[in-house]
């Protein structure tokens, strides 16, 4: 096969992981779940046209997270040359353009990075997406990552200076926590002197943010816990919406939302968490009951926006619309 048929395949297929990222993020946006903004209702400071741009402008880095991935597979780069912290970096900072400085997805951002890195991997290496082998290339990406991708995601950061305090009021927030805080002026260089590499960050994260969680545990709860659930729903578009909201409030069931404590406590987080719980005991879930947890989630502004459970059921969209095309 020549060179120039695997350089189109290879951008064939990050065209494709890049569309269906950007699909994912206008699919569970577009859903009204409820204390999120959906396209029928929004905050204050963010409205529906945000997320429209951020998904529009998230395609570019994707792009190239797959095309990383596929060269990973290929023998062509080794897992540290994948550069997770640049692609973070390069993707954040497209996104969040003069005309668009509203941080809608973050999360999404660093859920999508590395998925799209390692499924388009796992698609390339094996021509059909197979979860467990794109579970060994995230492993493989994120215990290969440097000092300097640390330094590119931290850039990354300050590029959207997203805010929470109230998690450092909590006992898992320790002083090595505050080592490497986004607020610390020397927090450079402690990343430099303490070598600290993007994976061992977000391990010492994970007590505090499960993003960073989702990442040391090599995205388990997204492949065999939250795609599970999403399966038995989403069968293509037209299932789309009622299983993203099926999904959203099972998986606000399953913890507390981490972006709710950063915003207003753990408290306040676990009295959303019972709601949800008792939403899913019931034997009919209503549309008066999926409204009444609407309506007390934006009781109190956007204080109570589930933002980490929407992440994480967009990253469990992204892989279902792959499947949905390489799995047969």
């Amino acid at each position: 096969m020549s060179t120039v048929i695997i350089m189109v395949a290879m951008n064939d297929l990050a065209w494709r992981v890049s569309q269906s990222s950007q699909l994912a993020v206008l699919l569970e946006v577009s859903a009204p779940k409820p204390g999120n903004v959906n396209r029928g209702v929004g905050f204050s400071d963010i409205d529906y046209r945000h997320f429209l741009a951020s998904a529009t402008l998230i395609g570019k880095g994707i792009h190239h997270a797959a095309s990383q991935g596929v060269l990973l597979s290929s023998g062509v780069i080794e897992p540290q040359e994948v550069q997770l912290g640049r692609l973070i970096l390069e993707t954040t900072t497209n996104v969040f353009t003069d005309g668009n400085r509203h941080n809608t997805i973050l999360g999404t951002i660093l859920l999508h990075v590395p998925l799209a890195a390692a499924m388009a991997a796992s698609i390339s290496d094996s021509g059909t997406l197979v979860v467990s082998l794109a579970e060994k290339y995230l492993g493989d990406i994120i215990n290969s990552t440097t000092v300097e991708d640390t330094v590119s995601f931290y850039r990354a950061l300050h590029l959207v200076n997203p805010r929470g305090d109230r998690h450092k009021t909590l006992e898992s927030w320790t002083k090595q926590h505050s080592r490497y805080d986004l607020e610390n002026p020397d927090v450079y260089e402690n990343i430099q002197a303490d070598k600290m590499r993007l994976g061992h960050l977000f391990q010492i994260s994970a007590r505090v943010d499960r993003i960073c969680r989702e990442w040391t545990e090599q995205y388990h709860s997204t492949f065999f816990e939250t795609l599970p659930f999403l399966r038995e729903r989403m069968h293509g578009l037209s299932t789309a919406e009622e299983a993203i909201v099926d999904t959203f409030i099972w998986r606000l069931s399953l913890e507390p939302d981490s972006h709710i404590i950063k915003r207003a406590g753990m408290e306040a987080a676990l009295d959303v968490q019972r709601s949800a719980t008792q939403i899913l005991h019931e034997e009919l879930k209503s549309i008066d009951q999926i409204q009444h947890l609407d309506r007390m989630l934006r009781a109190r502004g956007n204080l109570l926006n589930p933002g980490t459970t929407a992440d994480l059921v967009s990253a469990a969209v992204f892989v279902r619309l792959l499947e949905l095309e390489y799995v047969k």
